[in-house]
């Protein structure tokens, strides 16, 4: 008996990463907007912190290898979102890998944030793979 797509196709060798596991998923349209659907996965989504300092509201995230015009800064109602992309650079071709967990691909972060900033006085820098966006808060 043969199964149908997706269900009679083999995934990877046993033993694979769920990170291999959630490649193999994202290549099935019927999970399309799942988690590890077509669209980037909480995984590749920048890691984020949020506070305020000098009555400013500060957000920091997490993207190596990137610079401030791989990336694009949004700033919406009660929120920003943060867009970018991790390109897959690799200088070594021909190598037999045994793990491989990074990943690569577009992604957003919708970040929300507690407090009014006015975000026309934003600044945005990128150093050392961290992303700092520092905006003022209103009449402060």
């Amino acid at each position: 008996m043969t199964l149908p797509e997706p269900f009679g196709r083999k995934l990877s060798t046993p033993g694979r990463s769920l990170h291999d596991l959630q490649r193999e998923f994202r290549e099935w349209p019927m999970f399309a907007g799942w988690p590890f659907g077509a669209q980037a996965p909480a995984a590749m989504a920048p890691r984020v912190e949020v506070f305020e300092l000098d009555h400013s509201i500060v957000v920091r995230a997490e993207v190596p290898g990137l610079t401030a015009d791989d990336l694009r800064v949004t700033f919406e109602q009660g929120g920003l979102l943060i867009e970018g992309q991790f390109e897959e650079r690799r200088e070594d071709q021909g190598r037999n890998f045994y793990l491989c967990e990074r990943e690569y691909g577009q992604f957003a972060r919708r970040v929300p944030l507690a407090a009014e900033v006015v975000s026309n006085q934003a600044e945005i820098t990128v150093e050392h793979g961290l992303l700092t966006i520092r905006v003022p808060r209103p009449g402060k």
